[in-house]
């Protein structure tokens, strides 16, 4: 039998925001520090904006990742 998909309510889309914030705030820092030492580089003519070493994309792909899979 098979069972209805969860309906999308106001407390998983909150524990959704939740888990991207922290998301964004546990890798901040590192992605920072590996771009700081040199580890990884971003091509200057491909970057838009860039907040401390990090280009927005970045920061937008940790949250949209945990999205997604939120919504998986």
């Amino acid at each position: 039998m098979c069972r209805p998909a969860p309906r999308l309510t106001f407390e998983n889309a909150r524990s959704a925001v939740v888990l991207a914030a922290l998301a964004l705030v546990y890798t901040t820092p590192w992605d920072n520090y590996l771009v700081y030492k040199g580890i990884w580089t971003y091509p200057s003519d491909r970057v838009a904006v860039s907040i401390g070493y990090v280009p927005l994309e970045e920061y937008s792909f940790f949250v949209l990742q945990t999205m997604i899979t939120v919504l998986w």
